[in-house]
């Protein structure tokens, strides 16, 4: 039911599953409690943080529609969603992710509502077919939230103007996570550095890298440990080769968690070796964290990563520059603890309150 005198918010998102963008609209949903009437769509069923919505009181629609704006079976779905959308009659409509931005600039155009979409991650692998729907989607926006400046450029060189486009770096709580540039764990305790990652093992995460610069460097140092947070995708088959490989005692796959941060605790270093991102958030509770990061240099990484102040970047797809960065904090300790407190210093500008309060002004410019 509606709340009386406050404006309605309708988030409509690809689906609720454990992800960064995912993460990004439950913490923005909650701080906007007070200020909007607000109701998320997910046009995908099944998401893990569905369950975190509904438990701060924030109601959830799943449409069960399939992945992909043309498939067949969807067009029920889209009729639910503009039936629930005449039914909550939103002042404002927010999409989020690919299919979720489509999905909500089309009913937008049908109910003639204002509506914001998001992009997330880069388009370097799309088809033509896939740019074009995103062109024309972010053509029939009033605004477009990206949270980099590299994302920013692939928007506008789509055909968007500039002053519709909007980037607002993610946030992240920082009270939630304990600085401690020193790893703390088992692994530790027998005098192992632990050089760990989290992600989903899909093919833009080159989780294959990885692999090979831990050859690489196990061989070299028996005293070194991987641990590699996240599932799906690839994760049976890098599990497989792990074992192949005889690395099953040096690489620990722990599966997905709900909670990274106590395996972020137990890192002494962070990488990210992926070949396209946004701004991604491990990278963001890493520091927050206290870890000293080698990650590629995409998307929104280098704003959240000062080259040789709290961490080094590297060029995608190089396993060599990765394992030199790697190797050389590996064997200093001093650097990687000094890297480590320069980076949950700069993240504080990066702050889950200074991100709503953001697009809270954005909302609020439009409705």
């Amino acid at each position: 039911m509606s709340t009386p005198n406050k404006p309605r918010l309708l988030i409509v998102s690809t689906g609720l599953g454990r992800g960064g963008a995912e993460n990004q609209i439950l913490k923005l949903a909650i701080s906007l409690m007070d200020d909007f009437d607000l109701s998320v769509v997910a046009l995908v069923s099944g998401g893990g943080l569905v369950s975190e919505f509904l438990s701060a009181g924030i109601p959830v629609t799943e449409l069960g529609m399939a992945s992909g704006i043309t498939h067949p079976t969807n067009l029920k779905g889209y009729v639910k969603l503009i039936r629930l959308t005449r039914d909550f009659q939103p002042d404002l409509i927010h999409g989020w992710q690919f299919f979720g931005n489509f999905a909500a600039v089309l009913v937008a155009k049908i109910l003639r509502v204002p509506v914001i979409t998001s992009k997330r991650g880069s388009n370097i692998a799309f088809r033509e077919r896939q740019l074009l729907v995103e062109r024309l989607t972010y053509a029939g926006c009033q605004r477009v939230l990206t949270n980099s400046k590299l994302l920013a450029e692939e928007i506008e060189a789509l055909g968007t103007y500039a002053d519709k486009i909007r980037v607002i770096p993610n946030g992240i709580d920082l009270e939630e996570y304990e600085v401690c540039p020193t790893g703390k764990g088992p692994w530790q305790d027998s005098g192992k550095v632990v050089v760990g990652t989290v992600g989903r093992f899909v093919r833009e995460k080159r989780y294959e890298d990885l692999l090979l610069v831990a050859r690489n460097l196990l061989l070299e140092f028996p005293e070194l440990h991987f641990v590699w947070v996240g599932g799906r995708g690839s994760f049976e088959q890098i599990k497989t080769e792990i074992i192949e490989l005889d690395l099953q005692d040096r690489i620990t796959l722990t599966g997905e968690v709900e909670d990274v941060r106590p395996w972020l605790a137990q890192m002494d270093i962070f990488t990210l070796v992926s070949s396209q991102e946004g701004m991604p958030n491990v990278v963001m509770e890493a520091m927050a964290s206290g870890k000293p990061i080698v990650a590629t240099h995409v998307g929104g990484v280098p704003e959240l990563v000062e080259d040789g102040e709290n961490g080094f970047l590297v060029p995608a797809y190089n396993v060599d520059a990765i394992s030199q960065r790697l190797k050389l904090l590996i064997q200093d300790s001093d650097i990687r603890v000094k890297m480590g407190m320069l980076g949950a210093e700069r993240i504080k500008n990066f702050s889950t309150p200074i991100m709503c309060q953001r697009v809270r002004e954005l909302y609020s410019a439009l409705v």
